[in-house]
């Protein structure tokens, strides 16, 4: 086993994450996932831990969680890298003596990014046995995806999508979030833009033109007008979902007299928009602000030389947290992978947690039981605390980070300029399921 695995099964049994085996519930979660990618640990074994504790072996059937998110496509980035972190947390919860005693075990299907492909495997999920979902990345597929588990008396976990309607207006039972909304990424944005560029008052948007965009864009717009006088937003323009174009969308805004650029394209699609933007100069003098762009961004145009200054908002920046789990929680993920953690692979990494931890509160891998055990469950992360509302099933974080960005002197990576901690409870309205979100409104 590895060193570093050893450092931090240590830790989760001292933070009380992860509880060591304590035998075979009688409900019986197995099921065949011959039809998917499956990751499961060697069950045969005791482990000997940081001090001598020995651990046993998981054993019998295995409680599989089913990933639905897309592994190819211009967004396989963000499928990809959750996938790898959730192989981590299996790894080591295995290596702890496994969730009830029993080995935990991940199922992959790849959703292409698409709602329907979404609903399809939900259902190929439940013909397997397979009650237990994570993953979904985009608000559509979310929605689409919601009232199918319910229907099928099944739970999902969001580990990426954003949009407020999944705890407002559109929320369900078996819907839980363990990663932020709109609303979070975005207050915590603004608050940032509040401390750190208070004269940025003219703005343009290119955002893509489905659910999660508009909402960005509304939440943006209510949350600056509602904390910054002055602000206006001069222009918007709405490229569809993996556009392969995006020069009429940016000449629309070039000219424009603003000072920020706002954007929640990801991914392939903001890659694919930031290297098109360069001919036409539309951040020469304007600074980009973003929400939640990752490494799979950042690296590639960084090493272009074509990164522009920039203000992110992440649930997860590895630098940002001071804490012991975090730094085992690296140090894991650096000796699996071979590269520092960062936002999808964290997300993923926790979603595997929470499941865990709410299991082996409930004893039992009931739905009902997990359900309930998962309604205001506070789990020790590497970024800290994160606690999932009983009422709305929302996440909240002891702290977002938002970083800026600026290329590197050789111009050949990037920098982090300045970094901002915003204490998750100060941008999250209280629970209200069933309404909408105030900060959703058409703006």
């Amino acid at each position: 086993m590895r060193r570093s695995t050893l450092r931090f099964l240590a830790l989760l049994f001292a933070f009380g994450l992860v509880a060591a085996a304590c035998g075979s519930d009688s409900d019986d979660s197995s099921s065949d996932t011959s039809t998917s990618e499956t990751t499961e640990a060697d069950t045969t074994d005791t482990t000997e831990g940081d001090g001598g504790t020995t651990v046993a072996a998981p054993s019998g059937d295995p409680i599989v969680l089913g990933g639905v998110f897309p592994l190819s496509g211009a967004s396989a980035s963000t499928g990809l890298l959750a996938k790898q972190g959730a192989e981590l947390a299996v790894e080591q919860i295995n290596a702890a003596g496994g969730v009830l005693g029993r080995p935990l075990e991940l199922a992959f299907k790849d959703s292409l990014g698409n709602p329907e492909e979404a609903v399809k495997i939900v259902r190929e999920y439940d013909s397997e046995g397979i009650d237990f979902t994570w993953g979904y990345t985009t608000s559509s597929g979310c929605l689409a995806v919601a009232p199918i588990v319910e229907e099928l008396d099944m739970l999902m976990m969001s580990n990426y999508c954003q949009t407020n309607k999944m705890n407002g207006e559109e929320f369900t039972e078996n819907f839980f979030r363990i990663t932020t909304n709109v609303e979070i990424g975005i207050r915590s944005l603004v608050e940032a833009m509040k401390q750190e560029e208070p004269d940025a008052l003219n703005w343009v948007s290119i955002s893509p033109d489905y659910e999660y965009g508009h909402n960005t864009v509304n939440v943006f717009k209510n949350a600056m007008r509602n904390d910054v006088p002055g602000f206006q937003m001069l222009d918007e323009t709405w490229p569809p979902f993996q556009s392969p174009s995006y020069a009429d969308y940016i000449t629309q805004i070039t000219d424009d007299d603003s000072q920020g650029v706002f954007s929640t394209l990801y991914a392939g699609d903001m890659l694919n928009m930031l290297k098109q933007q360069k001919p036409f100069g539309l951040l020469d003098d304007k600074f980009l602000v973003t929400l939640g762009m990752d490494i799979d961004v950042l690296d590639p145009m960084s090493a272009s030389g074509d990164l522009p200054t920039t203000w992110d908002v992440l649930p997860y920046y590895a630098p940002a947290f001071d804490n012991a789990l975090n730094d085992e929680f690296i140090a894991a993920y650096t000796d699996m992978w071979g590269e520092t953690p960062t936002f999808y692979p964290h997300s993923g990494y926790i979603a595997i947690l929470a499941y865990a931890a709410a299991i082996e509160k409930a004893g039992s891998t009931d739905v009902t039981a997990v359900h309930d055990a998962l309604e205001g469950i506070t789990i020790d992360s590497p970024q800290g605390k994160v606690t999932i509302r009983a009422e709305d099933h929302q996440s909240v974080f002891e702290n977002i980070a938002v970083i800026k960005v600026v290329p590197n002197a050789a111009g050949d990576g990037y920098d982090v300029e300045k970094m901002v901690l915003i204490p998750g409870a100060d941008v999250v309205s209280p629970p209200a399921p069933g309404e909408p979100n105030p900060y959703d409104a058409e703006s």
